[in-house]
């Protein structure tokens, strides 16, 4: 009888944890990237220049929000903004004001399947997107590109970091700063999960595969200490 009833046990906790095990996975998506149902409108704040970042999961969107006082010719540093997996861009504009009137530009990054981005979400999309993104702002006449600064909140530290290194791998190393705030793993654990796939980037001519190896970097010369 004990016997019995220690093999109905067994069976029900079986199934349960079953039915537990297929509801997270059928709902991890949305656990793991959750701004994906957030709805936004169509219009874009005064003062930001729309970007359109094409990728292989389509159309994406960045905004861009010039430093302020610009003067006409000048070039200034910018912060490329990562944001985390329940925000949307639509949410930053007034977050990173702050930067603006340190003098620095900004550039909110979209997320593919957030916003009006499109395609899903995933390692392999998002960091694509970072350096989509990370390469279009090096076009701009008002950036200086040995003033950039990549901004990583929550799940945009693996994007971010992820862009960083692939400028590195292309033999320039633009980027002044990496901050990462709430990122969800480590960054040597970020940069080896996010640049996973078949990630590319124009590079000299040619594209960058994810599995390529880093050209040899140039020893750099130590200043002789003070007497």
């Amino acid at each position: 009888m004990l016997f019995s009833l220690l093999i109905k046990l067994f069976t029900l906790t079986g199934i349960a944890y079953a039915g537990y095990a297929v509801l997270v996975f059928a709902a991890q998506r949305q656990v793991i990237y959750p701004g994906t149902s957030i709805e936004v409108d169509g219009r874009t704040p005064a003062g930001v220049v729309p970007i359109k970042l094409v990728t292989s999961s389509g159309s994406g969107e960045a905004w861009f929000m010039p430093p302020t006082s610009l003067k006409q010719g000048e070039r200034r540093g910018v912060v490329i903004f990562f944001h985390g997996n329940g925000e949307v861009i639509a949410f930053l504009p007034k977050q990173v004001e702050g930067f603006r009137e340190m003098g620095l530009g900004v550039l909110l990054v979209e997320y593919p399947g957030f916003g009006r981005s499109e395609g899903e979400p995933n390692e392999a999309s998002i960091t694509e997107t970072a350096i989509a993104a990370y390469d279009e702002v090096l076009k701009r006449e008002e950036v200086d590109p040995e003033r950039i600064v990549i901004f990583g909140r929550s799940l945009g530290g693996g994007g971010g970091l992820c862009a960083r290194r692939q400028a590195t791998e292309c033999g320039a190393d633009p980027a002044v700063g990496v901050h990462l705030h709430e990122t969800i793993c480590t960054p040597l654990l970020c940069a080896r999960i996010s640049c996973q796939g078949p990630v590319r980037q124009r590079c000299g001519g040619r594209r960058l595969q994810a599995t390529d190896s880093a050209p040899p970097r140039q020893p750099r010369h130590r200043r002789p200490a003070r007497a």
